[in-house]
């Protein structure tokens, strides 16, 4: 399912492209549930969820990515009209003693999805950006922003430490921020 890893000597890391097509059906559902990462979901006139995730891998060697990329649990599928996306990666999340910061991935999402579609989006540790939907649209995040552009439809967001940030929502609006803004 993951494709190939291209080695960058001079980033010190390894970098990978994970691209998917799902066929749906106009109102479909959207769920990603996911570690850490960048989330931007973004309108399209196709009947399509194309989800594209780019990782990029942080080691010294090779051999230190291909061991960090061992540890990524990436699950993207489709049942019925839903699209499922869950990363899990459980060497980054349980507690430990660490002095390799760099050892770690980054995801980075770019998902489109027809106009006409709900999203329920959860993030542990990253940014969320939802633009131009006709639906329902969650997001949650324990650390990082949430921001919500020209949504038709009702607007769920939640977040422990970042901000939160909705320009036009056409139906109902809630918002929890521990620690930020709400604008």
């Amino acid at each position: 399912m993951l494709g190939g890893v291209v080695l960058l000597a001079s980033a010190r890391a390894a970098e990978r492209d994970v691209n998917r097509v799902f066929a749906v059906e106009p109102g479909c559902p959207l769920k990603l549930d996911s570690y850490r990462g960048s989330v931007t979901i973004a309108e399209s006139d196709e009947p399509t969820i194309r989800v594209a995730v780019h990782l990029e891998i942080g080691g010294d060697t090779e051999a230190d990515a291909a061991r960090l990329l061992a540890g990524l649990q990436l699950d993207l599928q489709s049942a019925g009209n839903v699209v499922t996306i869950r990363a899990r990666n459980p060497r980054e999340t349980r507690l430990r003693w660490s002095w390799r910061e760099d050892e770690q991935i980054d995801l980075t999402y770019r998902i489109s999805v027809p106009r006409r579609c709900d999203v329920d989006l959860a993030v542990t540790n990253g940014s969320i950006v939802v633009g131009n939907l006709a639906g329902r649209a969650i997001a949650r995040t324990e650390t990082g922003a949430i921001f919500f552009r020209h949504i038709d439809g009702s607007i769920e967001a939640r977040t422990e430490a970042g901000d939160v940030i909705v320009s036009r929502c056409s139906w109902k609006f809630t918002a929890r921020v521990g620690k930020g803004l709400i604008r």
